[in-house]
C-alpha cells in the first residue's frame, strides 16, 4: 500500500512511511489496513494516510458533519460520474485548534456501499 500511495502523489519528497497489511500483522495489535507517510512538495510537510475498511455507516460520510459537533473550515460533498459520493472535510488535527495543524479527510462511498477513507 505504501508503494501504491507513493505512486499516486505528485512530484516531491516522501519520508517516514508506515503501514499495516491486514487487521492483525502478527504483532497483537488489531486495526484496519493503512498506509501513511510524510509528503513534502517544497512548501512544507503534510501527513498523508489511506485507510481501508468500513469504519462508518455510509450515510455518516455522504454529508458534511454538523459544525456544532465537528470543527472544520470547509466541507464539500458531491456525486461522482460513477455514482459514488465523495465528501472532503478540511479541518484540524486538534478540534480545539490548540495547534494549527490542518487535517483533511476524504471519504469515497462507492455505489455498492464500500468506503475509502
Amino acid at each position: 500500500m505504501i508503494a501504491a500511495l507513493k505512486s499516486l502523489l505528485p512530484p516531491g519528497g516522501t519520508s517516514s512511511p508506515s503501514g499495516r497489511r491486514t487487521a492483525d500483522d502478527g504483532d497483537g495489535v488489531a486495526g484496519e489496513p493503512f498506509a501513511g507517510l510524510l509528503y513534502d512538495d517544497g512548501h512544507g510537510e503534510a501527513q498523508v494516510t489511506v485507510d481501508l475498511g468500513r469504519p462508518y455507516p455510509s450515510a455518516a460520510v455522504t454529508s458534511c458533519p454538523d459544525k456544532t459537533l465537528v470543527s472544520y473550515d470547509n466541507c464539500t460533498t458531491g456525486r461522482q460520474p460513477d455514482n459514488s459520493v465523495l465528501t472532503v472535510v478540511q479541518g484540524y488535527v486538534h478540534p480545539d485548534k490548540r495547534l494549527p495543524t490542518k487535517q483533511w479527510d476524504a471519504y469515497l462511498v462507492r455505489p455498492d456501499g464500500g468506503i475509502f477513507q
